[in-house]
C-alpha cells in the first residue's frame, strides 16, 4: 500500500504534486498514473463530489486527498463565480470575472471555504511540483512560498491574456518578479491550446512512463518532460510582451480588436494577421528552482 500522505515540514517531498485547480480531475488523474501522490484543491462542489467517485480508490489507499475550499488571502468563507459553460474559468477573482463575462459566460456566485495556501503547505509540506491554475489567485500561491525556507522543484501558474487584457503586461511582470524573489531562474512558456498533442517520452524523465493522451483543457506535460529549451526570465519577458503586442494588433478569435481590423483592405488584413499572430489565449509559465 502507498504511504498517505500525513502532516509534513521542512523539504520538498519528491513524490507529491498539488493540483491547484482540480477542475474535472483530468490533471490528476494523469499525476496519478505517473505515479505521483497528489493533493488536489478545488472549491467547486459539484466538481469535488465527482472526484470523490471518480478516484475513489486512490482516496481509499491515502495517494490522493481533495482540500474542497478556495484559496484565498484568509480562512474561512469567500464568494466563488462558477462558470456555468466553462468550469475551468470558475474564479474568486472580480477581473477575471468581469473578462469572463464579456465572453458572453454565465456565471453564479456561492460561498464556499477557504483556506489559506499556507495552510496548506503546512498541512501537506512542500510538493515537488505545483500546478496553480486558480484563474486570479496563482499570485497568493507565489507570495505564500516566501515564507518557506524551501521550494518546488517546478511551479507553473496559469496566464490568461485574454482575460487580462490592457492589464497583460503587469499580470506577467508580477509573475515573474515573484518567481526570482523565490529564486526560480529558468521558465518555459508553454501554449495551451493543443495541449492534446503532447506525448510522454520515452525514456521517461519524470515519475513512471506510461502512453497518456491529454484531453483538451488539460495542463499537459510538467518538469522534465516538458518540450522546449529553459530559458532565463529577461528572455521570459520579452516572449510575452511579444505575444501580447500580436494580441494587440491582431486580436483573436473571442475578442477580435486587434488593430488591424480597423484597416480597409481586407487582404492587407489578413496578411498583417499571419505575420503578427502568435494564438494568444491559454499560456501557463513554468519555472524550475535549483539550489
Amino acid at each position: 500500500m502507498a504511504p498517505s500522505l500525513a502532516l509534513r515540514s521542512g523539504h520538498m517531498i519528491e513524490d507529491l504534486i498539488f493540483d491547484l485547480g482540480m477542475n474535472n480531475g483530468d490533471d490528476t488523474d494523469f499525476y496519478l498514473r505517473k505515479g505521483f501522490r497528489v493533493v488536489a484543491v478545488e472549491a467547486n462542489p459539484a466538481l469535488c463530489a465527482l472526484a470523490v467517485q471518480r478516484f475513489a480508490p486512490e482516496i481509499k489507499n491515502g495517494r490522493l486527498r481533495i482540500v474542497k475550499k478556495a484559496i484565498s488571502k484568509a480562512t474561512g468563507e469567500i464568494e466563488f463565480f462558477i462558470n456555468e459553460q466553462v468550469s475551468g474559468w470558475s474564479t474568486t477573482n472580480q477581473d477575471w470575472l468581469k473578462a469572463r463575462n464579456h465572453g458572453e459566460t454565465k456565471t453564479r456566485a456561492v460561498r464556499v471555504p477557504a483556506a489559506t495556501f499556507e495552510e496548506i503547505l503546512r498541512e501537506y509540506g512542500v510538493p515537488y511540483y505545483v500546478k496553480s491554475d486558480i484563474q486570479g489567485a496563482e499570485p497568493l500561491c507565489l507570495e505564500t512560498l516566501l515564507e518557506f525556507e524551501d521550494r518546488p522543484r517546478f511551479v507553473s501558474i496559469s496566464t490568461g491574456l485574454d482575460v487580462v487584457g490592457a492589464g497583460a503586461m503587469q499580470h506577467i511582470r508580477k509573475g515573474i518578479e515573484l518567481f526570482s524573489r523565490l529564486g526560480y531562474r529558468k521558465f518555459k512558456i508553454i501554449p495551451q491550446q493543443h495541449t492534446e498533442l503532447q506525448r510522454c517520452p520515452f525514456p521517461r524523465r519524470e515519475g513512471l512512463y506510461i502512453d497518456y493522451r491529454f484531453k483538451h483543457g488539460s495542463s499537459g506535460l510538467f518538469g522534465n518532460e516538458l518540450p522546449g529549451d529553459w530559458i532565463g526570465a529577461k528572455q521570459t519577458w520579452r516572449e510575452y510582451w511579444k505575444i501580447v503586442m500580436s494580441y494587440k494588433f491582431a486580436g483573436n478569435s473571442r475578442s477580435p480588436y486587434g488593430w488591424f481590423n480597423n484597416l480597409p483592405s481586407r487582404t492587407i488584413r489578413s496578411y498583417l494577421d499571419r505575420l503578427f499572430w502568435r494564438g494568444v489565449g491559454w499560456y501557463d509559465t513554468h519555472a524550475m528552482w535549483e539550489r
